[in-house]
């Protein structure tokens, strides 16, 4: 979470001098008047830059990187992350099982690799850019393959000493043997700098972010079950089709990084999507195939509205306690066994070592994670303008932002880089005659009454007692920072146009109209590169059928046949699967409960 799409790291004041040493001084340009490579903003006219009217502004002006700005406008984004966190008050979404926070933050790191956070650099132009070239075909799991990343992968044998699946590590556990349920991790050895002399300090996984706490590390662990499982049933597959073992082995990793990356992009597509975005929007992008339909058509580089506001919007979804393999059922003496997302936040091999690999407490059973057959999972949290208190204590305050929390960081985050101002980027997307988004915008009354929407900021941000100075609330809510609106429209816009009931709101169960553009545009963008075996140039309208493009996966590996996946429909949401992982893997009746 610290690192969730490239955001701010907790030795960002270090950095930050560091950066300012670099350049000589940081002087007083203007924020967002460089253009980042790698990056874009939303609806810029391919200039990556934004025109000065169009951004967010304090007081009607633009925030400049001279010291007293930077102090002013982190100060400010403080007090508003502080009023994000109290009071909190546990408000359970039943729309998403706590799972897809977690898929949601894998996504991002899949979409997303800052070289360094664009936020740290007075001048970001040249020393900033966005890594992952390639998004949704799960880069942020395979890297760039066994010849480039050798490391993450497994050698097969001694016979044949090709490396085709992806590293796994055992747990901690008094049983013998012990099962490979966490990730691959070690304590390097002939190295250079400090060298620890226990704990395992080092991850075996493409992309170290996804070690970022214990949840997301036992989700990557899945799709690498997935994977391995997969190899091994292909090649076997091959190996009786008469290739050699070394033949059968290459076969069975090319195959099955192709079966993931599918089905993985059909549940972005057809799952994770549908419970995270507003229906309206959802129905207008589900089925679109043609990049130049999009509002932002794509050209390589990642809007910055997306990935330093709009998709942060998962940070407001975690829960402070999961159970992790216990039962809903509560124990005796009324107690619920769960773990706080702040333990999980510390169980790393980058924040404690010593304490790896995972133990028991740790290893995941999925049921609580997604709804499988009928379990009762922990719900995420609606989608709100509040941070749980569990994300305060790891990131300590910084520079003016007197208060510690992921939710200041956030905002200060979205608002170094020169984004778009909410009241112009709405009155732009209204004239913005693609997928009926002017229709869309007008549904909300939040977006089409700039009143309206001035007057509800205020009245959220005055409901509770916070660390207000002078006029503070009246400039947040005549010009919010756009993650702040995201958030808020989540919570607060009503379910449909010309509501008479103001009360009937959205009420957190998935993001706005405007949050829901934003994500869709370029996470559909993404989807509209097909892969091979996704039908490019299929005739109907609509996208891939995952069923056809494993079968046109089959046919080009091994011809016409039984297929290697089998009969069974494939799995078309994460439930499905972890139950499909269960089964290739043979981890129904694992211990700890896989299921």
């Amino acid at each position: 979470m610290a690192s969730h799409g490239g955001g701010i790291p907790i030795g960002l004041a270090k950095l930050q001098r560091l950066f300012k040493a670099l350049k000589g001084a940081v002087g007083d340009g203007i924020v967002g008047d460089d253009d980042i490579p790698g990056f874009s903003h939303f609806l810029d006219g391919g200039t990556g830059v934004l025109k000065p009217d169009d951004r967010f502004k304090v007081r009607g002006k633009l925030p400049t990187f001279d010291e007293k700005s930077q102090m002013a406008l982190q100060g400010l984004m403080g007090r508003l992350g502080y009023r994000m966190c109290v009071p909190y008050k546990i408000l359970d979404n039943p729309r998403i099982p706590a799972g897809y926070t977690y898929l949601l933050q894998l996504v991002a790191h899949d979409i997303v690799q800052s070289s360094v956070s664009a936020s740290l650099v007075g001048d970001p132009n040249g020393r900033v850019r966005n890594n992952r070239q390639y998004r949704l075909t799960l880069d942020t799991v395979y890297g760039s393959g066994p010849e480039v990343n050798a490391f993450i992968y497994a050698i097969d044998s001694a016979a044949a000493p090709v490396r085709t699946t992806l590293r796994l590590g055992q747990m901690k556990s008094h049983l013998s043997p012990c099962p490979y349920r966490d990730i691959g991790r070690v304590l390097p050895a002939n190295q250079t700098g400090f060298a620890l002399r226990s704990g395992l300090t080092d991850v075996l996984i493409a992309d170290s972010r996804n070690d970022d706490n214990a949840i997301l590390s036992q989700l990557l662990t899945l799709f690498h079950l997935l994977h391995n499982a997969l190899v091994a049933k292909i090649s076997k597959f091959a190996r009786a089709g008469g290739a050699s073992p070394e033949e059968a082995a290459v076969r069975g990793f090319v195959c099955a990084k192709a079966a993931v990356t599918l089905i993985y992009r059909n549940i972005v597509r057809n799952d994770l999507m549908v419970k995270v975005l507003h229906p309206t929007i959802y129905e207008a992008y589900k089925d679109v195939m043609d990049p130049q339909m999009l509002v932002h058509p794509p050209d390589g580089r990642l809007p910055l509205e997306f990935s330093h506001a709009a998709f942060r919007f998962g940070h407001a979804m975690i829960r402070d306690l999961y159970r992790i393999n216990t039962p809903p059922a509560e124990l005796p003496g009324g107690a619920v066994d769960e773990l706080a997302i702040f333990k999980a936040m510390m169980v790393t091999s980058g924040r404690s070592p010593s304490e790896m690999p995972l133990d028991a407490t740790w290893i995941v059973k999925w049921s609580n994670f997604f709804d499988i057959n009928n379990s009762k999972p922990n719900l995420s949290q609606k989608i709100r303008p509040s941070y749980n208190r569990g994300l305060i204590k790891p990131f300590p305050a910084l520079g003016a932002v007197e208060e510690p929390g992921l939710a200041g960081r956030d905002l200060y985050s979205s608002v170094q880089l020169g984004l778009w101002s909410v009241d112009h980027l709405i009155e732009r997307l209204r004239q913005t005659p693609k997928l009926g988004i002017p229709a869309a915008i007008e549904s909300s009354r939040l977006a089409r009454d700039k009143a309206f929407r001035t007057e509800a900021i205020k009245h959220w941000l005055s409901q509770e007692r916070a660390k207000w100075r002078d006029d503070d609330v009246d400039l947040i809510a005549e010009d919010p920072p756009l993650l702040f609106y995201v958030l808020f429209e989540a919570w607060a816009d009503a379910e449909a146009a010309n509501d008479p009931d103001e009360n009937k709101t959205i009420q957190g169960r998935h993001l706005g109209i405007l949050g829901s553009i934003i994500v869709a545009d370029v996470i559909f963008g993404a989807l509209t590169d097909r892969l091979m075996y996704e039908e490019r140039d299929k005739p109907e309208p609509g996208p891939p059928k995952l069923a056809d493009s494993l079968k046109r996966l089959h046919e080009a590996f091994f011809g016409e046949g039984e297929s290697v996946f089998g009969d069974d429909p494939p799995p078309e949401n994460m439930a499905q699967l972890v139950t499909y992982i269960a089964n290739v893997a043979r981890l129904q009746n694992a211990q700890p409960p896989f299921l």
